[in-house]
């Protein structure tokens, strides 16, 4: 999924602020997935795409940890926000999808009309 650029998604209260995907983001998703030795091309498939996902995300609020105290936006909080709560991270990838396509259209039609 290409943004054309740094997006801003709200989900259950919390905000995450996602860039554009690079080239390196999938390179360093695929080099995690190759890590995991994950022998099943589907399931490496998604793996690097949500590494991928969880690399772009710059920032974050409304994110706690259990004791209430605020999450930092770290590497090892995605990981541990997202693999206890993967369906948030789907609705974060289906937000974005929806700026996508609105950014295309309003690409579209400010280069026809």
């Amino acid at each position: 999924m290409k943004l054309l650029s740094e997006q801003t998604v709200e989900l259950d209260g919390m905000t995450f602020t996602v860039r554009p995907q690079t080239y390196e983001d999938f390179a360093r998703a695929m080099d995690y997935a190759e890590k995991l030795d994950i022998s099943n091309e589907n399931i490496r498939n998604v793996s690097i795409g949500s590494y991928s996902l969880l690399l772009r995300i710059t920032s974050w609020t409304g994110v706690e940890l259990s004791d209430g105290s605020v999450a930092e936006c770290t590497d090892q909080n995605k990981m541990a926000l997202f693999g206890q709560h993967p369906d948030l991270l789907n609705d974060l990838a289906r937000q974005l999808g929806i700026i996508k396509e609105a950014d295309e259209k309003n690409l579209e039609t400010s280069q026809t009309g």
